[in-house]
């Protein structure tokens, strides 16, 4: 028997089961969440939303930079599903292009799913404002967090379709122009990969190397760097 063809099987039938859950639990959370809305809290699930939204970018950028900058390939349980794929992708940025939908939204599924089960604890019957703007942000965050590798994807691709393009030119997802810059030396810019909506405000502010440098202050622990950074000195808080 071919063990490394069995693997691969199991391996994939677990990105499509991950992916088939993920849609059936949120158009079940979507479902909840409508069913429940009424005029006097259409403002908050519509503010939660866009909270979500601005959330999955963050969220984004700090599993990057994490990725990027901290622990290795080795590092049990996320080495080889996170950290690896993040720095390969620096030696192959187009090698995101010949995944597959399961393959390149699989794994995040897995993540998000116990994320958007914890829904199901809050009770939309005669529900306030702040509880439904909770839902909706949790439910807004997974589902563009889910999108994030396929959005990135996207702004690696030669060629793509009007809608997608469209979507980059109103930030509604990652474009290939706004990416570009982080894969050109030193490659510690932009990091935020799902719409790239806080990459101007965290570049200009130094935030990633601001927070290599107190990390390395309190605990003596010094970001990855690749051959070519070494040169460089870690920039003071």
């Amino acid at each position: 028997m071919d063990t490394s063809k069995s693997d691969f099987d199991a391996h994939k039938l677990g990105e499509i089961a991950a992916v088939a859950c993920f849609f059936a639990l949120t158009c079940s959370v979507m479902a909840t969440l409508f069913t429940h809305v009424s005029p006097a809290t259409v403002l908050p699930v519509c503010v939660g939303g866009l909270l979500g939204f601005g959330a999955a970018d963050f969220i984004s950028g700090i599993v990057h930079w994490l990725a990027d900058r901290y622990g290795s390939p080795q590092t049990p349980v996320i080495g080889a599903t996170f950290i690896t794929p993040f720095r390969e992708h620096h030696e192959d940025p187009t090698d995101i292009t010949r995944s597959d939908f399961f393959m390149t939204t699989g794994h995040t599924a897995m993540v998000v799913i116990p994320v958007l089960l914890s829904t199901y604890g809050l009770s939309l019957n005669a529900a306030t404002g702040p509880v439904f703007m909770l839902h909706s942000t949790i439910t807004a965050m997974c589902i563009f967090l889910f999108a994030t590798n396929l959005f990135h994807r996207w702004a690696h691709l030669e060629e793509i379709t009007p809608a997608i393009r469209w979507a980059q030119r109103l930030g509604l997802s990652l474009s290939k122009e706004h990416h570009a810059v982080h894969h050109a030396f030193p490659h510690d810019v932009r990091y935020c990969i799902t719409t790239g909506l806080f990459n101007p405000l965290l570049d200009r502010i130094d935030f990633w190397s601001r927070m290599e440098a107190l990390i390395l202050r309190l605990t003596g622990i010094e970001p990855y760097r690749d051959p070519e950074q070494m040169a460089q000195p870690i920039a003071a808080p």
